[in-house]
């Protein structure tokens, strides 16, 4: 199987390294976050992620191809359903 995410904790570190804007994640909202490493992958699900992120978790983010959420235990729900 393909790998679809890379999980991060994020820091100013890690958001430089991936975006040029610093802000593209909320640090003080965004506990954990998954970087989309597989980009068909990520356009044939989108809308069906979206849907089930907004009807499954307390909060979420999407800046691009990186997925915030506001803790591990969130995170670990998406992956359990999307990995």
């Amino acid at each position: 199987m393909t790998q679809r995410f890379i999980v991060i904790k994020p820091s100013l570190k890690n958001i430089r390294d991936l975006s040029e804007n610093i802000d593209t994640i909320d640090l003080l909202k965004n506990k954990s976050v998954l970087v989309i490493v597989h980009p068909t992958w990520w356009v044939f699900n989108e809308a069906d992620i979206i849907d089930w992120c907004n009807s499954s978790l307390t909060s979420w983010s999407l800046e691009g191809m990186l997925l915030g959420f506001i803790n591990d235990e969130e995170r670990n729900l998406f992956l359990m359903r999307w990995a």
